[in-house]
Formats: structure tokens, sequence, C-alpha cells
């Protein structure tokens, strides 16, 4: 999914800290504004899709040379802190993917183990050495990056798909029973590393929190108008099966179900290498 850009004058710790604050520090309305943040950006690409005036999808160029080009390799080193989702939650992912592609064949899926929700960017679209230089500053706090969440764990919660002209992602908004909440482990995991020195580089705006299931690649897929309807009407009925499945069948617990991990290298589309994992005690 496309993100916003962050202001450079401003942390992104203080970005989050600031979201809450407006929200007065309460589950609930901090709920409310993610639910708010999510529905007005389904509502533009939906109006957007359903248009005589579509501007066609916009496809990933480097996802396309990787897997139609030998030896092509991608430019971009990054270093992050991903969640993997549940096996539970990869089998619905799955399901839903296999029913995109019925309508958009041409389309990319990304493949189960590679899914993650990238919950902080520390650098990205870097050289490998710009990595590998801020990775050694973190090195003495990597483990408390990634144990962060096992002592501070968030839930996720109300899963729905949202999608642009690039791609399609399973998006959560923050459990409204839960005083910290995923924007309080995204503000202080990036205090903890702004403490460090590190400059966090995040490109997504302060409540996101998704997984990215299929990306367009190439192809005529969802030029025609109907097809751009059927895209949108499919969309709709996933999401309502989504919601009345139930809270309890897609609660996501970081912290619990699953660790955090840091992740370096070409992982833009979830692979990389693992350099610290939460998931080992």
């Amino acid at each position: 999914m496309s993100p916003s850009p962050l202001q450079p004058a401003m942390s992104l710790a203080n970005m989050l800290d600031g979201v809450i604050v407006k929200a007065n520090d309460e589950p609930e309305n901090i709920q409310t504004l993610c639910e708010s943040e999510r529905r007005e950006r389904y509502e533009r690409y939906r109006a957007e899709f359903l248009s005589t005036d579509f501007q066609g999808l916009v496809y990933d160029d480097i996802l396309r040379n990787i897997l139609k080009s030998p030896g092509y390799r991608d430019p971009r080193h990054n270093l992050c802190v991903f969640a993997r989702p549940t096996v539970d939650l990869m089998n619905t992912i799955r399901t839903i993917q296999q029913d995109l592609q019925q309508i958009a064949p041409g389309i990319w899926l990304t493949p189960s183990l590679d899914l993650h929700m990238t919950v902080l960017e520390i650098v990205h679209s870097e050289t490998r050495e710009v990595v590998d230089a801020c990775l050694e500053q973190l090195q003495p706090r990597s483990m408390d990056v990634v144990h962060f969440a096992r002592h501070h764990p968030i839930q996720l919660v109300r899963p729905q798909l949202s999608f642009d002209r690039s791609a399609v992602a399973m998006t959560f908004v923050p459990a409204a029973d839960r005083l910290y909440t995923y924007l309080h482990l995204r503000r202080d995991l990036a205090e903890l590393l702004e403490e460090t020195g590190i400059q966090v580089a995040s490109r997504y705006t302060t409540t996101s929190s998704h997984l990215t299931l299929a990306r367009h690649i190439e192809g005529d897929d969802l030029v025609a108008l109907a097809t751009r309807k059927a895209w949108v009407s499919a969309i709709e009925a996933m999401n309502e099966r989504l919601a009345q499945d139930g809270l309890c069948c897609y609660e996501w617990n970081i912290g619990l179900d699953s660790q955090l991990i840091i992740q370096k290298g070409n992982l833009w589309y979830g692979g990389g290498e693992c350099v610290a994992d939460g998931n080992e005690v």
C-alpha cells in the first residue's frame, strides 16, 4: 500500500504521541480515530476505482523485474521491525488471495511465509553500507526491541481489506479495551531507537497497521469498468464475511501470539535476513 510521507521536522515518536494525546489517551478514541482514517482511505479509492476517469493501476516495476529478469537484484536495502501473522491468519489470508486472483489473474500474491506487518521502518531504500552501519548502532539494544512486545503486548482487531491502485492489504485497528495500543507500541519503539541516536525513517502514517496481500505487476485485469466494479464488490463481500465471523476469530495479539523481529536487506516483499528474533527466548 502506498504510504503517506512523514514530516521530516518531527520525530516519529513525537508524531505518534501527538495522535495519542489528540485521542486523550483513551483506547476507544484511538480505535475510532484509526477506524475513521481507514474508512476515509477506503472510500477514496473505492470512488477512484468506480470512476470512468480511472487513471489505471500502478505497477510495481521492481517486483516485476525480480520475477521476470534472472539476476536482477532489488537495489533497496532496508532495516525494519516486523511482526509475522499467525498460522490461522495466514490461512484466512490465503483463501482471500485465491478469491482476488479469480478476478485479477495477473496479480502477484505475497507468499504466506513472507507476510509481515512493518511495525517500524528504521532505514529504507538505502545502500547495504548504510543499513549495516545503522544495525551496528542498534545492536546493543536489538534484543530490547524484539522482546519489547513480550512485556508490552498489544491487540489488533477488526481486519478489513483495503486497496489502492498498486496493492491490496489487510488492515487492522487497535482493540478498544486495551490501554496499551499499537500506537503506544510504535511510539515507544521509536523512542527507544531514537535514544540510541538513530533517526527513524518511517514511510508509514501513524495509524497504519497492515499486511500487504497482493501487488499489481502487469496486465490489463482491471482496465474495464465492469471488472473494476466486480473487484470492488468482491472486496466488499470479503469484508462483510470478515466482520460477520466475529472478533474472536481474528484477534492478533502481538507479544503473545507472535513476537517482533528485526529484518534487514531486500525485505520490501517480506524476505531479507532476520538479525534478531523475539520468538527466541
